[in-house]
């Protein structure tokens, strides 16, 4: 065999394969498995928020803080950090979809 025989069988691209829909299958279960992970995570956010709240409320220190909601709530430095909280939030979780 020469190097041009070599060069020739080399070069030919190659049958592909018969999966019989095995990519298809892959594919869908992991879009199912992702939909899945994203609902329970957002589940478990919202439970774990359901509970935080609950627990502030019931405890001492929710008194404390419903006293002084009103006077944090005309806060600009608050309200500032607030919003660079959930701008954070938002923009970590686009980058974590990429």
């Amino acid at each position: 065999m020469s190097n041009d025989d070599l060069d020739r069988l080399l070069s030919a691209p190659l049958a592909e394969p018969e999966d019989r829909g095995f990519s298809a299958r892959v594919l869908a279960r992991v879009a199912r498995d992702s939909s899945r992970a994203a609902r329970l995570e957002g589940i478990g956010y919202g439970v774990a928020a359901a509970a935080f709240v609950a627990a502030l409320a019931l405890s001492p220190l929710g008194d404390v803080m419903s006293a002084m909601t009103p006077h944090l709530a005309g806060s600009q430095p608050v309200m500032v950090g607030a919003a660079i909280l959930i701008l954070t939030f938002f923009v970590g979780r686009e980058f974590a979809r990429r």
